[in-house]
């Protein structure tokens, strides 16, 4: 029921996924195995060996490396553990589970942090993966209202809110272990509030309900499976979880044409970038740089060229709130001159002052050298 489950989970989110190879999807695997853990200590269900704890914060600190906002799952689960043992007098137990979750913690992030000190790069890698991302949130997008509005007409589209609706009920008709259960659907609101943090409307942030739903749909699955006319055995069980799982994708079956959709879209403008860089690298040598404007990296990988700037992809954000790395992207261009500049027309935003910017470089040191749908590549004046 539990792997069944799992992939189910996944599946109702697939669209999330978006084309993949996001940072949110790395960190699952280790979100995963510590929600794992949570669940069966806060459970009661068996005890915890030292190595689990050590892994957990293991977790944390991969997960924290990946992607510093997606950290919720510790903060609930550890703040509900550190409640309940100084309730229950346990402070000798919960020093020893810090320690050692702290372990776990430090052995991910010290090598990394030891690496920038020798480095020298210690302050810029604390600025672009944290304190960047904090004043990221605080520049333009969209409200709290706004996000709420979105991210529940998303998990209502996918009928993850009534599948907490129902796991909610459920657990509080039942006396048992109301606690544990009360702080799993605390969670999930959490990760909800992350989630709205940003103020920005990507599906992929969305990946954080893959762990948020896994017990909850296999909990509903187990009493629902308790209740069907079916003789007692492996009969009942299996019954039960076709029957709950074939009602759950019926729900989310229409999201399957939808997606499909979205994927001949980004294939067909894959199909593009892919063109784009393979006439790059029969046009250039290996030391020459390009840019890419407002896109992916995957014209540089697949055009095998390097950035001209170190702003290879520019953030999602208004550069012009940053003057500062505006300056610095701006120069990098001037100074480096890249061969090709690709841009998208749809990302081309002239009411930004960066963008207009830009659009003076080309206009002075460039032509059109190939223009296929709203993709142009420019080339420099030799």
């Amino acid at each position: 029921m539990a792997v069944v489950v799992s992939a189910f989970s996944m599946i109702v989110l697939w669209g999330c996924f978006e084309k993949g190879n996001y940072a949110d999807e790395y960190a699952l695997p280790f979100i995963m195995y510590s929600v794992y853990v949570f669940i069966k200590y806060l459970s009661g269900k068996a005890a915890l060996a030292n190595y689990e704890v050590v892994l957990n914060g293991l977790c944390m600190g991969c997960t924290f490396l990946l992607r510093a906002n997606m950290i919720g799952t510790w903060l609930c689960f550890a703040l509900f553990i550190i409640i309940k043992m100084v309730k229950e007098k346990q402070g000798k137990q919960l020093l020893k589970l810090i320690g050692l979750f702290l372990t776990g913690f430090l052995l991910a992030v010290l090598p990394f942090v030891v690496y920038f000190l020798i480095k020298g790069y210690l302050w810029e890698a604390i600025y672009a993966s944290l304190i960047f991302n904090f004043m990221y949130t605080g520049t333009s997008g969209n409200g709290w209202t706004e996000m709420f509005r979105w991210g529940y007409n998303f998990l209502s589209k996918y009928s993850l809110v009534l599948i907490f609706m129902l796991y909610f009920i459920i657990t509080q008709l039942k006396k048992d272990q109301r606690y544990f259960h009360l702080c799993n659907i605390i969670y999930a609101f959490f990760a909800f509030i992350l989630l709205c943090v940003s103020k920005r409307t990507y599906l992929h942030y969305f990946m954080v309900f893959v762990p948020c739903i896994i017990y909850p749909c296999a909990y509903i699955v187990n009493e629902l499976t308790a209740h069907l006319p079916v003789r007692e055995g492996a009969h009942r069980k299996y019954t039960g979880v076709v029957v709950c799982l074939a009602l759950l994708i019926s729900m989310n079956i229409t999201r399957i044409y939808d997606y499909r959709e979205v994927k001949e879209l980004w294939a067909e403008k894959d199909n593009i970038y892919t063109e784009i860089a393979h006439e790059i690298e029969q046009n250039s040598t290996e030391q020459d740089r390009i840019y890419t404007h407002n896109l992916n990296g995957c014209i540089y990988v697949e055009s095998n060229r390097l950035a001209a700037t170190r702003y290879f992809a520019l953030p999602a954000v208004n550069l012009d709130n940053f003057p500062e790395m505006k300056e610095e992207f701006l120069n990098d261009l001037k100074v480096n001159q890249p061969l090709f500049i690709v841009t998208d027309s749809s990302y081309n935003n002239m009411s930004l002052d960066v963008n207009r910017q830009l659009q003076k470089i080309i206009d002075e040191n460039y032509y059109l050298y190939d223009h296929r749908e709203s993709v142009k590549l420019y080339r420099r004046y030799e």
